[in-house]
């Protein structure tokens, strides 16, 4: 959505255009719904929504001037200032960054190679098993690998919040700066020693309880 601090307008167009032509279903006797209209946003703004709205789409709380999410996935963070209570997005303030997720599993497997002192290959369900409980099978037999994954975290993590300060500074005058997304989790312990950070419980689901609840709002 953003490259160099600004909206890529043609990929926007672009999008639009592909989901206006609509699909057809080979053999289906029953027409296909017509898109009418397409609008496409900012997904961090999902977020933003999420935190802001109740489930009946009705504000809660007092009015937030600024918010900043921060979306956690698996091969890129998408950083999105929003100000004025929602009504604008500060795009000096917002972008992306190429790490994620998988960088940790890269640098996991980098460690753990080292380790052990032979190549390992490990299947995704694997290495995420590892990220989350500390153990991996080795011979058959569960190993520890809890101190490995804090130290692969703690490097991916920390490269994370310097990006994020590189665009909003300490974040000293911004109401919340919200992580969110399937890796907020995994990095949780990392982003909670930065002052003013608020990890979302359930953070992969905001995107799409903002989603809904912004519907609700409008209906």
């Amino acid at each position: 959505y953003f490259s160099g601090g600004q909206v890529i307008r043609t990929r926007i167009d672009l999008k639009i255009a592909n989901l206006k032509a609509g699909i057809a279903m080979m053999g289906s006797q029953n027409p296909m719904p017509r898109i009418v209209d397409v609008k496409v946003g900012c997904q961090g703004l999902a977020a933003f929504f999420d935190y802001t709205l109740d489930d009946r789409g009705k504000p809660r709380g007092e009015a937030l001037e600024s918010v900043v999410v921060v979306d956690i996935g698996g091969s890129t963070t998408d950083i999105v200032s929003i100000v004025r209570g929602g009504q604008t997005i500060d795009q000096s303030a917002s972008g992306a960054a190429r790490l994620g997720v998988l960088d940790v599993h890269t640098l996991l497997t980098e460690k753990l190679t080292a380790d052990l002192g032979f190549p390992v290959r490990l299947t995704p369900a694997a290495i995420d098993r590892a990220c989350r409980t500390g153990q991996i099978k080795i011979n058959r037999a569960d190993r520890d690998v809890s101190g490995l994954v804090r130290e692969a975290v703690g490097d991916v993590g920390a490269q994370i919040v310097r990006e994020v300060e590189r665009r909003i500074g300490k974040a000293a005058t911004v109401d919340a700066v919200l992580f969110v997304g399937g890796g907020a989790a995994l990095f949780k312990d990392v982003v909670q020693h930065w002052s003013g950070v608020e990890v979302v419980a359930d953070g992969e689901m905001a995107n799409a309880r903002g989603l809904l609840k912004y519907a609700r709002s409008r209906g």
